[in-house]
């Protein structure tokens, strides 16, 4: 089905379905229990589910996402075992090849719609064990399934005492950042490394420093994509913010700062593209970054003084 057939769908899936009747939603998740052994039904019931709670729709950027009340009728008490079910049953089957790939890549994408709230990201961590399979992921050779475990463990990374177990009690960030930089030309890759390097290092400073340590060096890593991605704003977004939380956190990347021409490229940014719509979160980004290190003073507009003065 067309990408803008499922946003119809999306929209008539549980708000404009009779009462008692079941909607779109609950009939995906009927059909994924009656063929639990059928990979081809698991990975399209995953996909079809996920495109019903995912706002991918950027054609009115304004409006309520549609997908909305969806993603907050899955995650709630009476339906939430249903979806965790699916997901559970998708890692739990066994496949070959191509055909696994796309199972588990599917259902990821799905579990990453249901970690809007603290207790289900628990829930799906302690509970379900699912991180060691979203981990074991990042090994693997293809972009789509990293892209994919990224997107997922980004999404985990809410959690403040997931934070901690990601990156201070795990490795799981570490081969996080060896990921970003192994496909460092991937902008896929690359956007949801550093949204997921942004939410842990955020108000973290003992995370900031461990991310900035001598063996992987995220701060440095960012300086490369600001150059490989220079004309990608959601790329640069999780880059420039990620970057700005490390160093207003870490000395050593503090100094990195001072002694390079991150400034300049600050600047360059907000100068270019202050008025595109499409830039506005990087520019806004930067802005602070050079504001907390005092070096916005080419941004600050001069005093206009009237006829008086």
């Amino acid at each position: 089905m067309k990408r803008n057939s499922w946003r119809r769908v999306r929209t008539i899936a549980h708000l404009f379905k009779a009462p008692e009747s079941a909607g779109a939603l609950d009939l995906l998740l009927e059909a994924s229990g009656r063929w639990p052994e059928s990979v081809a039904m698991q990975t399209q019931g995953c996909a079809a589910l996920r495109t019903l709670l995912c706002d991918d729709d950027t054609r009115q950027a304004s409006c309520v996402p549609s997908a909305v009340e969806n993603r907050e009728r899955a995650a709630g008490e009476e339906h939430f075992p249903a979806y965790r079910r699916v997901v559970e049953r998708a890692f739990g089957l066994e496949a070959q090849g191509r055909a696994l790939m796309l199972l588990r890549e599917q259902a990821m994408l799905l579990l990453r719609e249901f970690c809007c709230r603290q207790d289900r990201i628990h829930e799906l961590v302690f509970e379900a064990k699912l991180l060691p399979v979203i981990e074991a992921s990042l090994k693997d050779g293809d972009e789509r399934m990293i892209r994919a475990s990224l997107a997922v463990i980004r999404a985990l990374a809410f959690s403040d005492e997931l934070k901690e177990q990601l990156a201070m009690e795990s490795d799981v960030a570490l081969r996080c950042v060896a990921a970003v930089q192994r496909h460092l030309k991937s902008a896929p890759i690359v956007e949801q490394g550093f949204g997921l390097f942004a939410n842990l290092t955020m108000r973290k400073p003992h995370i900031a420093e461990r991310l900035n340590g001598s063996e992987f060096r995220v701060f440095a890593v960012g300086q490369l994509v600001l150059t490989h991605h220079a004309d990608k704003p959601s790329v640069l977004r999780s880059v420039v913010q990620t970057m700005r939380n490390v160093a207003t956190q870490d000395e050593n990347a503090a100094l990195e700062v001072k002694e390079s021409d991150l400034f300049e490229t600050m600047e360059k940014l907000v100068t270019d593209h202050e008025n595109d719509g499409k830039w506005r979160s990087v520019v806004e980004i930067s802005k602070q970054f050079l504001r907390e290190f005092r070096a916005d003073d080419g941004l600050r507009k001069k005093a206009q003084y009237n006829d008086y003065y």
